[in-house]
């Protein structure tokens, strides 16, 4: 997305765009992957919406996206049970991947 030191800068103007980037994609046929869900998740979430963003990781999960790390990194932002545990294990794995 963007760095928080952008945002204090420029305001809320870049959230929004960036909510409505992924929003284009979602609504897309075949926009519903685990990354633009996650991508669709954290959008909503910087805006506060928790409750959709929390939809958003759900049908993420659903469509297999359940190992993905953006998906575990935003479930586990929203505090969504189960989401924390696995994040340490899968930045290790990757990390353990590229040695």
């Amino acid at each position: 997305m963007f760095s928080w030191e952008e945002a204090n800068e420029q305001g809320s103007r870049p959230l929004h765009q960036s909510y409505y980037f992924y929003e284009e994609l979602y609504q897309l046929p075949s926009g519903r992957t685990p990354a633009v869900l996650a991508s669709h998740a954290a959008a909503h979430l910087l805006l506060g919406h928790v409750d959709e963003a929390k939809a958003d990781i759900e049908e993420a999960v659903q469509q297999g996206g359940e190992a993905d790390g953006d998906v575990l990194a935003v479930g586990a932002s929203l505090g969504m049970e189960g989401y924390a545990q696995y994040v340490p294990l899968r930045f290790s794995a990757y990390v353990l991947d590229r040695i």
